[in-house]
């Protein structure tokens, strides 16, 4: 590359399995990057030309990028895990995928959960080792499809859980759960369950007994991680 200032380009720069495409200004032997291109959980900042007209790219870490980077790691583990019920079976399987949620608990965004407006809204699950929640102990008949969500109302601490169930493999019925909350610490719910609903005809009130707590690791626009009294971690996806 010319010492002079003229239009260079760096052919492709990789990160993981991303191709960046560079193109930058050649000045004294050093090139400013155009523009600052994302390669999580790096951002490049500047392109230094070489005696042999190659580019040596300067990364520096930013945890924006570092953050989408794990969620986006965490979410291509879970994807074949079909909710969790490959990882209850398998002790490999969900000790991959807990170190991928710690990676990404570690970056948590959320200070405050508890009080972060983002807390709110409807959660679809995708991964949890609870064989409570999956109902991998109950008969194949009665066990929910992939499509369980949660909806939470932080302002008027009210929570809905919902599943659906083929019975005998082609009838859908829709369960809920209803409860309310209470917090007791910086990031944990106390959850009281007040109702279950089966096929929204029978309606059964919920015993005292009935209760848990939560604890929120990770919130931020698009994913919640929970981990509960049971041992059991909960990662869900706002549904749009």
């Amino acid at each position: 590359m010319s010492q002079r200032m003229e239009k260079a380009y760096c052919s492709a720069a990789f990160c993981g399995s991303f191709a960046v495409q560079i193109s930058a200004v050649s000045g004294v032997g050093r090139v400013q990057a155009s523009s600052l291109k994302s390669c999580s959980p790096f951002k490049i900042s500047t392109v230094e030309s070489t005696n042999a007209g190659k580019c040596r790219l300067n990364m520096i870490f930013t945890q924006t990028a570092g953050v989408e980077g794990a969620k986006a790691v965490l979410l291509e583990k879970v994807k074949a895990t079909k909710l969790g019920r490959v990882a209850v079976k398998n002790k490999v399987v969900k000790n991959d995928v807990e170190e991928a949620i710690k990676r990404t608990e570690s970056l948590n965004p959320s200070k405050d959960p508890l009080n972060d407006p983002r807390l709110s809204g409807k959660w679809r699950l995708v991964y949890t080792d609870s064989e409570t929640v999956l109902g991998t102990k109950r008969p194949v008949i009665f066990q929910p499809r992939d499509d369980i969500f949660q909806t939470i109302d932080a302002e008027n601490r009210t929570v809905v859980n919902s599943e659906t169930m083929n019975l005998f493999g082609f009838i859908p019925v829709p369960n809920l759960v209803r409860a309310i909350f209470t917090t007791s610490a910086p990031i944990r719910v106390n959850v009281q369950f007040k109702q279950f609903v089966f096929g929204n005809i029978l309606k059964v009130n919920a015993p005292s007994t009935a209760k848990g707590w939560l604890d929120i690791t990770f919130l931020d626009d698009t994913m919640r991680i929970s981990r509960g009294n049971q041992k059991s971690v909960f990662i869900m996806v706002k549904d749009e």
